[in-house]
């Protein structure tokens, strides 16, 4: 018994004080051997019970980060960690407090933390925060809340990624608006150029030659601003309106080779091919109009360079192709590169701001993405990356 082992029982041959001694020693160890019992179920039980929470905790998209009374985490799921693009095995020997001297990014979301917890009346709170990671900026949605402990108060800290839902509302909003936008403004240009063509046709010959010249001046300028406004129509129209996709089966590299013969004419422009082929389920049309729209925003953007190079490029990685269109211009300033892809945002002095936002729509509906980076020395990057057919 002293070692642990209550299997063993003592046989009683005698009714005397001793087997009596003996049957109530019997009796114990039996009850200590039931006891330890329950004890190993209950601990079992316990066990199971925190892997089943460790295994959700795991695999939740939003993060969990717990807190006991001195601030030092006591759990953070995987999210947490890569939501926020940290090592927590690094930060877990410090307060929160000292996050930011080791992950500068934290001093917003600490800041946070910190001053929401510490307000005695508030046990629950939510709010909204950006945070800077290498991928670019993200929207995070953060709930803390107060938790009992046995030495005090412990914390939760509940946050989720919302930049793709804030970006997809945004979308949803500015669609709606180009929509409206495109039946308000269009329906008045087509009275507005006839009436002008009429004036420059019924006055010209009645006046005199200085004042018909300014006539024809003048409406020259509304027939042309005109035009100018029912191209900016359009292109909201394009935009607001879902692509019709029809997909087949294609080749992504003769895509490109189709799409670079317009090219062809202009020196700067270099291609380098994957050596097989890379089918895709993909609608040609409106890949067309892809490569179109980064080719013509890469020759923008070598327009003042002495020495312009544009190279476009494919290759497999995994199951997925991937083109690559790379220039050697001024790149994209660090104000327009988180927000490239939203609708309206551009650098240029000419165009509505909405061909990489077209651009991203089409990628997402043929179940892949687009991303751009500032290529080394100088320069801009665009990757497009489209599920192979075997996938």
């Amino acid at each position: 018994m002293a070692q642990g082992d209550f299997s063993k029982r003592h046989p009683v041959y005698r009714r005397d004080e001793l087997g009596m001694l003996t049957t109530l020693f019997n009796r114990m160890t039996q009850q200590l051997d039931e006891a330890r019992q329950v004890a190993d179920q209950n601990r079992l039980a316990l066990e199971s019970g925190k892997l089943y929470l460790e295994s959700i905790l795991a695999n939740l998209s939003v993060s969990v980060i717990a807190f006991d009374a001195n601030w030092q985490v006591r759990a953070a799921n995987t999210s947490a960690a890569r939501i926020l693009s940290i090592d927590f095995a690094e930060l877990a020997p410090f307060a929160p407090a000292q996050w930011p001297e080791h992950v500068p990014a934290l001093a917003a979301l600490v800041e946070t933390l910190l001053m929401r917890c510490e307000q005695e009346k508030e046990s629950e709170w939510q709010t909204q925060l950006e945070y800077a990671t290498t991928q670019g900026e993200r929207s995070l949605l953060v709930h803390g809340a107060r938790l009992p402990d046995r030495s005090g108060s412990g914390y939760v800290l509940v946050f989720d990624d919302i930049t793709e839902l804030a970006r997809a509302q945004r979308d949803a909003a500015l669609g709606e608006v180009a929509r409206r936008l495109a039946h308000e403004i269009r329906n008045p240009l087509t009275p507005i150029q006839l009436s002008a063509e009429r004036l420059a046709m019924k006055l010209t010959a009645k006046l005199q030659p200085t004042d018909a010249d300014m006539l024809k001046r003048s409406t020259d300028t509304i027939i042309k601003q005109v035009g100018a406004l029912k191209n900016m129509v359009d292109a909201f129209r394009d935009y607001a309106r879902a692509p019709r996709i029809k997909l087949s089966r294609l080749d992504l590299n003769q895509l490109v080779r189709e799409v670079i013969t317009l090219y062809e004419s202009n020196p700067a422009v270099k291609m380098r091919l994957h050596a097989g082929s890379l089918c895709i389920m993909g609608d040609a049309a409106l890949l067309r109009q892809v490569l179109h729209n980064l080719m013509q925003n890469a020759q923008d953007a070598v327009l003042d360079v002495d020495n312009p190079m544009i190279q476009i490029s494919s290759r497999q990685e995994g199951k997925n192709a991937v083109v690559s269109v790379e220039d050697n211009g001024s790149g994209f300033s660090q104000d327009i590169l988180p927000r490239a892809f939203e609708p309206y945002v551009t650098s240029k002095s000419k165009g509505t701001g909405l061909g990489l936002a077209v651009v991203k729509k089409i990628a997402e509906e043929h179940h892949g993405q687009v991303a751009l980076e500032n290529a080394v020395p100088h320069g801009a990057r665009i990757l497009l990356t489209l599920p192979l057919l075997e996938a």
